[in-house]
Order: C-alpha cells, then sequence, then structure tokens
C-alpha cells in the first residue's frame, strides 16, 4: 500500500499515482489513503481490499463491538486443581500481573467508548477537532475520570475517523446488497471555500438514505 525510499518519504505503490508524503510511513495515515484511492483499487484490487480489511477491524465501532460481544460470554470456570502437597501458598505475581492485564483491558474499553462518542460529536455535531487539543479540554477529561488519555486530534484524523468510515460503508453496502429497488442520486453543491463537491446517496424503498461516496471537483 505504502512504501518507504531512501528520501525518508512514501507514497502509493499504484503507478499513476501521484499521493507521496515525507517522513517514515505509519500505518494509520497509509491505510487512510490506500482506503480512497482510485488508483490502488483498479490496479491492485488485492491490496485494496487488504487495506479495507485491516482498517475496517481496527476501527472503534468494530473493537466495541467485539468486546461488547464477549462481555456478554459468560466466563468458564475452570474445575480447581488440586493443591500439590508443596505447594501451601498461592502464586501473588501470577495473580497480579492477571489483574493488572484485566484492569488494563478494562480501562482500554472505556477509551475506546469515550472515543468513539467524541468521534460522533466531531463527524455528526460539528466538534472542531482542534478543541480537543486545548488544555481546558484535557484537563476537563481528567476530572471526569483519570482512565481516560486525551486522543490527539492527529489521531481522530489519521486513524479513528477513516477507519470508522471505511467500517460503516462496508456495513451500509452489505445492507443494500440485500434491498431491491435502490433510487440512487447525484448532487452537487458549493462550500464556503468556496470548493465544489458532489455526493451519491442511495434511498430503499423505506425512504431510508445512505451516503454511498463523495467527489470534490473543484479543479475540474
Amino acid at each position: 500500500m505504502a512504501f518507504p525510499d531512501e528520501k525518508s518519504s512514501w507514497g502509493c505503490v499504484a503507478s499513476g499515482c501521484t499521493f507521496l508524503r515525507q517522513g517514515n510511513a505509519q500505518l494509520e495515515r497509509a491505510l487512510k489513503h490506500a482506503t480512497t484511492c482510485k488508483i490502488l483499487q483498479a490496479d491492485h484490487v488485492e491490496l485494496w481490499q487488504q487495506a479495507i480489511q485491516e482498517s475496517g477491524d481496527n476501527s472503534l465501532g468494530a473493537r466495541l463491538k467485539k468486546d461488547l460481544a464477549a462481555e456478554d460470554i459468560p466466563m468458564e470456570v475452570e474445575p480447581p486443581m488440586k493443591r500439590l502437597r508443596a505447594q501451601n501458598t498461592l502464586n501473588m505475581a501470577d495473580l497480579q500481573e492477571t489483574g493488572k492485564r484485566v484492569k488494563e483491558e478494562a480501562r482500554q474499553l472505556f477509551q475506546d467508548k469515550v472515543d468513539h462518542v467524541i468521534m460522533h460529536l466531531i463527524c455528526v455535531r460539528g466538534l472542531v477537532p482542534h478543541v480537543i487539543e486545548f488544555l481546558k479540554w484535557k484537563e476537563l477529561m481528567g476530572l471526569l475520570s483519570d482512565s481516560y488519555h486525551s486522543t490527539s486530534a492527529t489521531t481522530f484524523a489519521d486513524k479513528h475517523i477513516p477507519c470508522e468510515a471505511v467500517y460503516v460503508r462496508e456495513k451500509q453496502i452489505k445492507a443494500l446488497h440485500m434491498i431491491n429497488n435502490l433510487t440512487l442520486t447525484f448532487d452537487g453543491n458549493t462550500t464556503q471555500k468556496p470548493h465544489s463537491v458532489y455526493t451519491i446517496h442511495a434511498t430503499i424503498p423505506s425512504c431510508e438514505t445512505y451516503f454511498l461516496d463523495a467527489h470534490e471537483a473543484s479543479d475540474e
């Protein structure tokens, strides 16, 4: 999907794609481009599908669904083993290590839940991402819970939001595959920048509308 070279820059492996960035290739940034690159999708469909799979599996929504499903599965309790004659005390080191692991897993689940809500505020309610970089925001998060480690705006922009977009899109496409009589609409608009943006939606017979794609065509 992306490759480093001797000049510490990386770009897309698809011939004809001019995407190039300086520095080391980080996985989340490589996936952010790979999942939306039409040239990669056309020339290297297997790599593109791998990027889609990796990005969707690492989304907050997918991780929360997996973690919450695991909470509903009752834990299997192993029958107690007979204590050996030489074993007079419990292994406290193993118990402490298990306790730390369980505590960290719970903290990470809480972290994902909070980040998922913040991501919705950014994408659905217009929360400006730069707000979460303010010291007052971090102070607020610390006052609410010391278990939450404030996530940077860059992480939301390069990882959480792109991965969630892939996850949601795949679920939408899967749902639409099961429905006949789809109404497809293609519409254009101009932003205040101004930029020309075109959007594609699919509407099902029950009048629910799904956003499918967008195309920025200011230079066309």
